[in-house]
């Protein structure tokens, strides 16, 4: 389930986020709301099949937020805000360290797992 939720915060929060900093990006179609029940939802989803499908997409999240990180070069990295993370204001920069220090944390929990799990 760590590997489920960690795919689907990295498709569907942090590329999403990182998106909004592009040149005419519009947020009118973006979801809102309180209701989060849909993340949940869909990393028990993804959790049920197999951990290569899970890899796949991850890589597949990450390799396109590295490249939107690339593109947008330092000034906006580091200058603009995002319409999506409102309060507080963060920066695309910000939404990167974030998101690396989100996949850490999960990371390591993985990693107890695959290392102290009884065989």
């Amino acid at each position: 389930m760590n590997l489920a939720h960690l795919t689907i915060y990295e498709e569907s929060m942090a590329l999403r986020v990182l998106r909004s900093f592009e040149p005419g990006f519009d947020p009118a179609g973006e979801r809102r709301g309180g209701d989060e029940s849909w993340f949940y939802n869909d990393a028990l989803a993804l959790s049920a099949g197999p951990i290569e499908a899970m890899l796949s997409r991850l890589r597949s999240a990450r390799r396109q937020q590295i490249d939107l990180v690339e593109s947008l070069g330092e000034t906006r990295l580091n200058s603009g805000v995002t319409p999506l993370w409102p309060e507080p204001e963060h920066t695309a920069g910000w939404v990167a360290t974030k998101t690396f220090q989100h996949t850490w944390e999960h990371g390591n929990a993985i990693l107890q797992v695959a290392l102290f799990a009884p065989r």
